[in-house]
């Protein structure tokens, strides 16, 4: 069909949407989007004929509405934005780095040349996509004088077609009709063939990068709107096979950087870093070590700002290098739907490789998955030899007997025992895409999220990335305890101590302080954790006692299993010197909630409803700080953190030590019940919100080695 001319930029807001984001307001409720007229080809609908004009308003708060109700379960107000960091407030605050959002949001497809839709021929997205804009001088087109914003849509430039604009467009909108979507406007900035040095600070293309970004922000500022630079998506790394993993991960980290720094006036944040990069990971050119691919993933996994949103084997190509027209706008669609995530969320949801560990010839390999059960599926993705699985050790590759998934781990039996070092690797050897020189594989979640093409669904799933772990060998007699490895342990703390295998797990591994018990206490020591067991009725004492007295600022970090036993109108205490009268530490109540309190202030954060997998049975993260006038609880568990920061009141210690379990309410409304513990760190001093998030996030790498995910 012919291409239809541009739709001019009115800057209206996308009908049923609110596009007004106050700092500290609320959004009105969103209207039912009306009927915009029958479906077109690639999931998109013409413009209504009629649109209202957009009111300016003044700069956003940064972040979309959260869908959080407005009070907890403690009658405390929680703030309906997610906000940034700040140290300080009464309310939930998101303690991820959510995706900046204007009324009018600039991503940039940046580079190699899959970025500009070589070879995406033809088109699918050629009637303008509602409410999305580029330049109209092209959605590949530059900046300069006379250029202005217009509707998106794509075009053929000689071999160059779909980009993944549209798609990221298109997915951004879908996911977003009830909560008011800012308005995007997409540049896609391909070169081909170029490496990552062709393409850093200081080269044409990135300079050509700051100039549309530029006239952007030029043309949202003509238009009496807000604006930000949401993301710029990475597109590149098949011209640099052979570049070596740590070469490439530290240019790329830079990258970021200097895009950050020099688009500082177009991103909100008062000096926060939240300018975010989702990467397409490179499939082609494996064969020459996977550099760039393993440095993305690494960069994914120390960065809260780089995301992996696809492997490059999950999308259908035109040739062995180039996607499709359908490739380009999955690739899209994977990047929006990692934007919209951040934006409303603070986080980007990712299937991402955990530690391996082996008993014999088994081997087990633990992920992240955002949706479980992991599948092995050979249809959504391209069949490929073993899955696309290889394990390696010192005398070779290992012939592999049998793969099978369940929830979050994969099961692999190889046919020899494994000699010395080993790896088990993913989507790195064998190919079942016809990739040049490339690797494919048929890992995924179950992930159920599509879109429709011309009256047929395309499945958009979450594909596990190209991957490597070395594999941790278990005795066939013992329980093993693992010790961190890489990961540090908390060095400046108290002490620090890591459950399991037997009592010797109850000596610090920093400073050797000793755990003791408290009453007569029954205990039992697993694989990575120890029980506390009930202890005789009428005693209630169950708790473990460390040497560090409670004082006027410590920080507790515990990781547990949430208790599967609350009786009615009881407690369950889990850390500190708490008691039903005095003390401080946390609680868990009849009511499911974990409770905070001291002598002076007390509030319930509800682990059921503010967070995925905080069921019980499942592993959690507290960290519970306190001082003069700051006291504060990060709580961690499968796909979310929260942190309830309370700042008044004054520290009252008391002369006893802190510890784990009930170590000191012989009370009748202190049940007791079993409580398992993975890990304890105590600190005396009060942390920083900032060291707070840092020692969870090396917690989480601590315990995922040792098979415990929260």
């Amino acid at each position: 069909m012919p291409t239809p001319s541009p739709v001019p930029d009115t800057d209206a807001p996308t009908p049923g949407t609110v596009p007004s984001l106050v700092a500290g307001g609320s959004a009105p409720s969103p209207a039912a989007p009306p009927s915009v007229g029958p479906s077109l080809p690639g999931g998109v609908v013409a413009s209504p004929p009629e649109v209202t004009p957009e009111v300016p308003v003044q700069p956003p708060a940064g972040f979309l509405p959260s869908t959080k109700a407005d009070t907890d379960a403690g009658n405390i107000p929680a703030r309906t934005w997610r906000a940034a960091i700040n140290g300080g407030g009464d309310g939930y605050f998101a303690v991820r780095h959510p995706l900046p959002v204007a009324q009018r949001c600039h991503v940039i497809l940046y580079g190699q040349s899959n970025a500009s839709g070589s070879d995406a021929v033809p088109v699918l997205t050629t009637t303008a996509v509602y409410d999305a804009l580029r330049f109209s001088t092209g959605v590949r087109g530059g900046s300069g004088g006379g250029v202005t914003a217009v509707s998106l849509l794509e075009s053929t430039d000689d071999t160059q077609g779909e980009t993944p604009c549209s798609g990221v467009a298109l997915q951004w909108t879908e996911d977003g009709t009830v909560d008011g979507a800012a308005r995007l406007i997409l540049s896609a900035v391909g070169y081909g063939g170029y490496g990552i040095n062709q393409l850093v600070k200081g080269t044409a293309p990135y300079t050509d990068l700051l100039s549309r970004a530029s006239h952007a922000r030029t043309l949202s500022g003509g238009a009496g709107v807000s604006h930000a630079v949401a993301a710029v998506v990475w597109v590149q790394g098949e011209s640099d096979g052979a570049m070596a993993q740590a070469t490439y991960l530290e240019k790329l980290l830079d990258l970021r950087e200097d895009l950050q720094a020099d688009l500082r006036n177009q991103v909100p944040g008062d000096g926060e870093d939240f300018l975010h990069l989702p990467m397409v990971q490179p499939s082609a050119h494996i064969n020459l070590g996977g550099g760039p691919a393993l440095a993305q993933l690494e960069a994914a996994v120390r960065s809260p700002y780089h995301h992996l949103v696809a492997p490059a084997y999950m999308l259908p190509h035109a040739n062995n290098i180039h996607y499709s027209a359908l490739g380009a706008q999955m690739a899209g669609r994977a990047a929006g739907r990692a934007l919209r995530e951040l934006a409303e969320h603070g986080e980007a949801r990712t299937l991402m490789p955990l530690g391996a560990s082996s008993r014999g010839r088994e081997i087990i390999w633990h992920w992240n998955v955002p949706v479980p059960p992991l599948l092995l599926d050979s249809s959504a993705l391209p069949p490929t030899p073993s899955h696309g699985f290889q394990v390696e050790d010192e005398d070779g590759m290992v012939p592999i007997s049998s793969i099978e998934v369940m929830d979050d781990r994969v099961r692999i039996v190889v046919a020899r025992d494994l000699e010395g070092d080993t790896e088990v690797r993913y989507a790195l050897d064998n190919n079942g895409t016809g990739i040049i020189n490339g690797a494919s594989g048929n890992l995924r979640d179950s992930t159920a999220d599509a879109f429709w093409i011309d009256g047929i669904s395309h499945l958009l799933p979450r594909a596990a990335p190209h991957a490597k772990r070395a594999v941790k060998h278990l005795r066939h007699d013992a329980a093993d305890v693992i010790l961190p490895g890489e990961v540090p342990l908390e060095e400046d703390a108290f002490d620090h101590w890591q459950f399991g295998g037997d009592s010797s797990s109850l000596t610090g591994l920093v400073n050797s302080e000793v755990l003791t018990r408290a009453g007569v206490l029954a205990a039992t020591y697993e694989d990575s954790s120890i029980i506390l067991h009930k202890d005789d009725p009428g005693s209630h004492l169950q708790g473990l006692v460390s040497t560090m007295p409670d004082g006027i600022e410590q920080t507790i970090l515990v990781v547990l299993r949430v208790p599967t036993e609350v009786v009615g109108g009881t407690y369950q205490i889990i850390a500190g010197t708490a008691d039903p009268f005095t003390g401080s530490g946390l609680t868990c109540d009849f009511a499911g909630h974990v409770k905070f309190s001291n002598t002076l202030n007390a509030f319930n954060l509800p682990y059921a409803s503010a967070m995925t997998g905080g069921e019980t049975g499942a592993w959690i993260c507290l960290v519970f700080r306190e001082g003069a006038g700051k006291f504060g609880l990060l709580l961690s568990g499968v796909g979310n953190r929260e942190f309830h920061d309370y700042t008044t009141g004054t520290k009252e210690p008391v002369e006893r030590n802190v510890g784990i379990g009930n170590c000191y309410a012989n009370y009748s409304n202190c049940n007791d019940a079993d409580l398992e513990f993975a890990e304890l760190v105590l600190w005396n001093r009060c942390l920083s919100v900032r060291e707070c998030i840092d020692a969870l996030t090396r917690s989480r790498q601590r315990m995922a080695q040792r098979g415990v995910f929260f």
